[in-house]
């Protein structure tokens, strides 16, 4: 089975992802819609859009669409570049920010005291963080590489927000090309997660990311369980409707 492909093509996996993976990140950033009312704004938009907050309505948009092109991008493209990471956040910060490039100015995390690269270093080590990722998971992909890449990533911040989302799309992006299970990082592991950013620990967040990984395949396994044995109901009714058919064409 071509995991992309399913995942393009099956409907109620690809809205079972998209819904988890969009309610969890925006709630780790401290997104106040509860996951029916994700639900509601990406597939029943026009019954609840007045109801919520404007700007939280706005971040379960961009997170689709965002989450639409890291697929696209996919297909059409196999590696990491500035121009695949820019878009990215372009798209999570539509309409609430302009996003032309890296950031421009300095900037802090609330509740932390992490120092950021300058802004005139961000070229250079953006630069080298795709170069030196795009030869390590040319092969294959260790969860340890693709903890100290995420890491990394969130250790240089290269834009003015959005760059947690970002980097679990862009986590994304590596393990689906690689023909793994998506990872959706839950908001019940929000501390466990975020201390293992701050503290760098590869190997704690290696192991909650593999751990995500298992869960996510047996996950898969059930859709694709589940839809074959609906399309076997299905072809079962079919016969069954054709041979009535014909013992009424008999019949007359």
């Amino acid at each position: 089975m071509e995991l992309l492909e399913y995942l393009s093509n099956d409907r109620k996996y690809y809205r079972d992802v998209l819904l988890r993976m969009t309610y969890n990140t925006n709630a780790i950033e401290g997104n106040t819609l509860s996951i029916v009312e994700t639900y509601d704004v990406l597939f029943n938009l026009s019954k609840s859009k007045m109801k919520l907050d404007p700007r939280e309505v706005i971040e379960v948009i961009n997170h689709k669409n965002s989450f639409n092109y890291l697929i696209k991008e996919i297909k059409i493209n196999n590696l990491l570049s500035h121009e695949l990471i820019i878009g990215m956040n372009r798209l999570i910060n539509d309409h609430i920010i302009y996003i032309d490039g890296y950031r421009v100015s300095r900037i802090g995390v609330m509740g932390s005291k992490e120092v950021f690269p300058y802004p005139n270093e961000l070229n250079e080590l953006m630069g080298d963080l795709i170069e030196k990722y795009n030869d390590l998971f040319k092969d294959n992909v260790k969860m340890s590489d693709l903890a100290k890449f995420h890491i990394e990533f969130e250790k240089i911040h290269p834009f003015p927000d959005g760059n947690g989302r970002t980097g679990r799309l862009l986590l994304n992006f590596i393990l689906l090309k690689n023909k793994l299970p998506p990872l959706v990082v839950s908001v019940d592991d929000k501390k466990k997660y975020i201390g293992y950013i701050r503290n760098e620990d590869v190997e704690g967040l290696s192991a909650m990311i593999s751990e995500n990984i298992q869960i996510e395949e047996t996950r898969l396994l059930d859709f694709v369980e589940m839809k074959k044995e609906i399309e076997g109901i299905t072809v079962k009714s079919e016969n069954v409707r054709n041979k009535i058919l014909l013992e009424n064409e008999r019949a007359y």
